[in-house]
């Protein structure tokens, strides 16, 4: 994990309550830039602090399959709840129309 994080990073969390997570692993037979993909994408998460952004909790990169354990996000990811609710707003049905 030192690797992928600053010296800020608090390694040691501890939470009075339970935690949903999600876990996003690499399959083992992933290609060499799917793995890089993965490995880039764990570096940067790992970097942000924002109350906005899904905060990744642990990595494991030492051994297959790579994988990571995130925070849970209730509407899935940004991209998938956009397109999920875009026609929601009268603007978007407005240009559909």
């Amino acid at each position: 994990m030192s690797h992928f994080v600053e010296e800020d990073f608090i390694m040691n969390r501890t939470l009075s309550r339970p935690c949903l997570v999600a876990l996003k692993i690499l399959r083992t037979n992933a290609e060499d830039r799917a793995r890089a993909d993965f490995l880039k994408k764990i570096k940067i998460m790992s970097q942000l602090r924002d109350p906005n952004i899904v905060l990744v909790l642990g990595v494991c990169t030492g051994e297959e399959p790579l994988c990571m354990i995130v925070e849970y996000m209730k509407y899935g990811d940004l991209n998938q709840f956009l397109l999920d609710h875009v026609l929601e707003t009268p603007s978007a049905q407005a240009v559909n129309a």
